[in-house]
């Protein structure tokens, strides 16, 4: 840790918005003992989808339909063990 890492990706990810090379972005930190339910709810609240945080066959359905209409989406995930 301590060496930039965070910053450099989020400095790319700056450039590639400014650069419209992707139609979304979204970053999310995963940390060490990662909550897959909130990553996936700021990953969705990023993007601008409807996250459901269901249990079982509907659980972290997101609306796709946006997705769909995304032709490139970059994913940063940051702090990843």
């Amino acid at each position: 840790g301590g060496i930039g890492k965070t910053t450099l990706v989020e400095e790319i990810a700056r450039l590639a918005k400014e650069g419209k090379l992707f139609d979304a972005i979204a970053m999310v930190t995963v940390k060490q003992t990662p909550n897959i339910k909130k990553i996936q709810g700021e990953i969705a609240d990023q993007l601008g989808l409807k996250f459901e945080g269901g249990k079982g066959s509907n659980y972290g359905l997101i609306d796709s339909s946006k997705v769909r209409d995304e032709k490139k989406v970059l994913l940063v995930f940051d702090d990843v063990w």
